[in-house]
């Protein structure tokens, strides 16, 4: 398999997390569907889909190990499965704006966390950068309101979030991005679907309206296929802490996507002015970073 290149690392990295924002504005349209059943569906169209895609990958995967089993259970049971329930319930306990600014926190655990993962210790540009990422991320959302139980789970959605890139990354040399995508969406698939049926007062569905039908569509093929391999192809060429900058971009696709379909659009000096910083984040935590990391190489070794 041809690795991508930095450069095109990010690219990735930003394409996926955009098309993750634009997934925010169509579970907008499944707010009154059974969110467990919803997701599972997402996920298990995702994965038939994913299944063929993977079909040269498969030729030269290796059998993994107990503890490469374990990191792909957590890459099912934080990223998909938790993150999904967690980020429901924090909903019901605070405003949605208050929830992405605690999700939004994920670059500074991926900052200080991802190095550790690869037996490096964090860098202070990538920490810095994510700083400024999660205000700009604080800027675009707003404030809302939160009571603690709310902020506990959405602190539970972000871990969930941060936990699906951490572990992914000692799999994705070994299985490649198409079948690590495949087998984390097929197990959260069923883990979803059975949480719905055991789940008290579980309750399915009798019908589809378009929207349901076409916002399950969308987050199946472009989010759980094409946002999940693209960003773990970032992922295999960026260290993890880098990559980990890019889910500041969430808000700008989920803004970008209900401008498109004629949703109210928040403050547009706070818009702006957010924007500026997240992109000046990113920037300095990735490109600037990269920048300063080669010039003191360079000088210790002078």
């Amino acid at each position: 398999m041809t690795h991508p290149t930095a450069r095109t690392g990010y690219l990735f990295a930003a394409a996926s997390t955009l098309v993750v924002g634009a997934g925010v504005t169509a579970a907008a349209y499944l707010v009154t569907f059974p969110v467990f059943l919803g997701q599972g569906i997402r996920y298990g169209v995702g994965a038939i889909v994913l299944y063929f895609l993977a079909r040269k990958e498969r030729n030269s995967n290796q059998r993994l190990t107990w503890r490469e089993r374990g990191y792909l259970a957590m890459v099912t049971a934080m990223g998909l499965v938790a993150f999904s329930v967690c980020s429901v319930e924090a909903l019901r306990g605070a405003s949605a704006p208050a929830v992405a600014i605690v999700i939004g926190a994920v670059p500074v655990a991926l900052a200080i966390a991802g190095p550790y993962m690869e037996h490096r210790r964090p860098t202070s540009a990538p920490l810095v950068g994510a700083i400024v990422v999660v205000a700009g991320t604080a800027v675009v959302e707003g404030t809302g309101h939160a009571t603690a139980v709310g902020i506990a789970w959405a602190v539970g959605a972000m871990l969930g979030d941060a936990g699906f890139s951490l572990f992914s990354v000692p799999l994705l040399r070994k299985i490649g991005p198409y079948t690590l995508s495949f087998r984390a969406a097929s197990a959260a698939a069923v883990a979803l679907v059975l949480l719905q049926v055991i789940l008290p007062g579980a309750k399915l569905p009798t019908t589809f309206t378009a929207s349901e039908a076409l916002a399950l569509a969308f987050q199946a093929t472009f989010v759980t296929v094409g946002a999940f391999v693209t960003w773990y192809l970032a992922l295999g060429s960026i260290a993890v802490e880098k990559v980990g900058l890019f889910p500041g971009l969430i808000p700008l696709g989920a803004l970008a996507s209900a401008a498109l379909l004629g949703a109210r659009i928040g403050n547009p000096v706070a818009d702006v002015v957010g924007t500026g910083l997240l992109i000046a984040g990113i920037y300095y935590g990735s490109v600037r970073g990269s920048a300063h990391a080669a010039t003191d190489s360079a000088a210790a070794t002078a």
